[in-house]
Formats: C-alpha cells, structure tokens, sequence
C-alpha cells in the first residue's frame, strides 16, 4: 500500500513540475516601459499634445504610446537632487489630469536612489524624490490623501551596473496605480 502511495505522489508532484506557465494575457500592460526598436537610446521626452484618453483601456491599464504623457511612469533625476526636471513636468501633470478625473484612483509614488551613497541617504533621497513629485500632484488637484510615498533607497535599482549609464536610470520615482 506504502509503495502505491508513493508511486502515485511521485507522479503527481512529477506531473505538478512539468505544468506550463500561466499564459499572460494579450493586450494586458504589466507597467514596464516599451523599449526603442531602432536601437536608440530611449529619451524622458514626452509629447506636447493632449492626453490621449484611447491609452487608458476599460480596466485602468495605460497603453503604451511613446507621445502619450501617461504611457511614462518613471520621473528621473539628476545626480544627488530631488528637483523634478521642466521636462517631466508634463508627465506629472498628465497623471495628476487623469486622477483628478478619477476620483477613485489612487497612487503610489517609490523613490529610488542609486547606489552612491549610504544606505541611510539614499532611503532618505528616495523619500525626498517620491514627496516632491507628491507635492506637484498636490498642488495640481490630486486629493494628498490618495497619493502614497514609499523609498527603496538603493534598493530596487532599475538597471545594474556601477557606471553613470546604470546610476542614472535608478536615480528615479515610479508611478504605481
């Protein structure tokens, strides 16, 4: 009987092992940004046109437009500073345009860092970061008490890499709904 048992749990958890990974979606934007197909070098620039209201699907999810404002949703930063740059304004302005219509949207805002510096600065410079583009939101209409600010400091690097190329695309704010 033991044998049995065995035999039969030994081709289950066999079985189990071999199952193939859930299908994602079609259509369905995880939130990473689309990379450049010409090999170039991707820019913070954004379009100056209106908020396209076609890259929101029904369930929320923003499309992935490069000259669509919503379609970004990290703010970058320069070294050691958490002044939001002219050019990322427009990013923060379009979010804050589709909360404000949105009433029951909420937002959360990750500070990051690179990894020059302590452990201790960087949290800190991370939270920093995530308040000042909380502040822009703010004050272009978005109720404070939507918006939430978190820092991983160093934590979460976007790119690894010990070489300005890498430190400058975790010096960052991600925009989460």
């Amino acid at each position: 009987m033991n044998k049995k048992f065995l035999l039969i749990a030994l081709v289950a958890f066999g079985l189990a092992g071999c199952a193939a990974d859930p299908m994602k979606p079609e259509g369905v934007d995880t939130g990473g940004e689309a990379a450049p197909s010409d090999g170039a070098e991707a820019t913070p620039g954004y379009g100056d046109g209106d908020i396209n209201a076609m890259a929101i699907s029904e369930e929320g999810e923003f499309g992935n437009y490069p000259g669509d404002p919503l379609s970004h949703r990290r703010i970058f930063f320069e070294y050691n500073s958490y002044s939001v740059e002219p050019a990322a304004q427009a990013v923060i302005e379009a979010h804050s345009q589709y909360l404000v219509g949105h009433p029951g949207t909420n937002i959360t805002l990750e500070g990051h860092a690179d990894e020059r510096g302590t452990r201790e600065y960087n949290l800190a410079l991370g939270e920093k970061r995530a308040e000042a583009v909380a502040e822009l939101m703010s004050a272009l209409g978005v109720d404070r008490n939507r918006i939430v600010t978190t820092s991983y400091g160093e934590e979460k690097p976007l790119e690894l890499g010990h070489n300005e190329a890498a430190w400058s695309k975790n010096r960052r704010v991600e925009l989460i709904y």
